[in-house]
């Protein structure tokens, strides 16, 4: 996502309009933002006609770096979702891993098992085929 007030293009130029429209509506509407106006009567003095100029231009920019500072928050929020997304994939991966491991262990283990009752019974056989050879 990216500020659209960022370039000059006709796209950004029909956004700072609807910024002079809805910034105009406020001031109709008599809903002033108290810091552009602050910042007016400081910069414009006892001039009404500087004054107002002045509210639109701090009041223009306000809105602007709230729509910066929204943009970037998007912007870090998307980051940080990617991130956990990755760290959780790359976790997923590892416990498949990890498991897959475990698994050829335990087959490993089951069949050195089978092994050593195999070579048990081989061997309880001959000693009970040499008992039954020498005894018998």
């Amino acid at each position: 996502m990216t500020n659209p007030f960022e370039k000059d293009t006709a796209a950004a130029r029909l956004a700072e309009d609807e910024l002079y429209a809805f910034v105009y509506e406020e001031i109709q509407k008599g809903q002033m933002d108290t810091a552009a106006q602050a910042r007016a009567i400081a910069e414009g003095g006892a001039n009404e006609g500087e004054v107002r100029a002045a509210y639109i231009k701090h009041r223009i920019a306000r809105i602007k770096a709230e729509i910066e500072v929204s943009v970037a928050e998007v912007e870090h929020e998307k980051e940080f979702q990617k991130k956990k997304l990755q760290s959780e994939e790359k976790r997923r991966v590892e416990d498949e891993y990890y498991h897959h491991k475990q698994n050829k262990l335990n087959n490993k283990e089951e069949a050195r098992q089978k092994s050593e009752t195999i070579a048990a019974i081989l061997i309880l056989g001959f000693v009970i085929y040499f008992y039954i050879w020498v005894f018998f």
